[in-house]
């Protein structure tokens, strides 16, 4: 999990659920998961047909500032480079990568970004498209309802912690739930600090965790705030979704959460 970066990649989300849970619906609370695979909040991708993989090069995380579309990135085998373009993005910094490196590639737009692993030096060249994709029941959007949960309304919860896994404190850590049109669910967010490296763990994701403070601010002047979170450390972050009795269901409804913090 400790990939160590500043900046964009100063703070990083990760399941609950024990060290190696990497199942969003196991993620009830506990100690933060240590998994690569189990970070969350970013963007799902796959290879676009047509195109191929670049030889040697493991995409790990696709920031989600990058939103959906086609995006590329593309390797240079004379200076040993990758450069990323986000989707509707300009090209970003070349940026050199060695054999046995993880390295953030930027795209033009601050905050647009891919994570990559480099892995046995193969043929290092060409480039790749990807198709990159909103997640879908995961952490956030949670299970599908039953037609009965749909009757009778249905309250669920998830937490994840935000780690910082650098050697500078994260500071004014904000987070809000920016309005989604036609949604039916309400969310809500609440704040825990850790003990003993966990938080509290429910017994389903029915169960409602105790002694919190909820909040759904929709912008960042209302934002949930943690004034610090030290490096090293983490904080658990609660979602609650309600669905209300007789609600109508949709193919699928979406639910978008915004953060943001100040880092060194």
């Amino acid at each position: 999990m400790a990939t160590v970066d500043t900046g964009v990649d100063a703070l990083q989300a990760f399941l609950t659920g024990g060290a190696s849970n990497d199942d969003p619906t196991a993620s009830l609370g506990g100690a933060i998961s240590t998994l690569t695979r189990a970070r969350q909040l970013g963007m799902g991708w796959l290879v676009a047909s047509g195109s191929s993989p670049i030889p040697g090069v493991r995409i790990d995380y696709v920031f989600g500032a990058c939103g959906g579309g086609e995006a590329t990135l593309e390797a240079s085998a004379a200076d040993e480079t990758l450069t990323f373009t986000a989707p509707g993005d300009t090209a970003g910094t070349a940026v050199e990568i060695a054999e046995g490196e993880s390295k953030i590639i930027p795209s033009g737009t601050s905050g647009k970004a891919i994570r990559v692993y480099r892995e046995a030096d193969l043929r290092f060249s060409g480039t790749v498209t990807l198709s990159l994709v909103k997640s879908m029941n995961g952490l956030l959007g949670m299970a599908d309802l039953t037609s009965a949960q749909r009757s009778a309304g249905r309250t669920t919860y998830r937490a994840f912690g935000f780690s910082v896994p650098g050697t500078s404190d994260v500071t004014e850590l904000k987070l809000w739930l920016p309005p989604v049109t036609g949604a039916q669910a309400t969310y809500s967010l609440a704040l825990e600090t850790p003990v003993a490296g966990a938080i509290q763990v429910i017994g389903s994701e029915s169960t409602a965790p105790t002694g919190l403070s909820w909040g759904s601010p929709t912008t960042e002047t209302g934002a949930l705030t943690a004034a610090t979170v030290e490096s090293g450390d983490w904080i658990g972050v609660w979602i609650r979704r309600v669905w209300p009795a007789a609600g109508v269901m949709t193919p699928r409804e979406g639910v978008q959460l915004a953060f943001s913090y100040r880092g060194a």
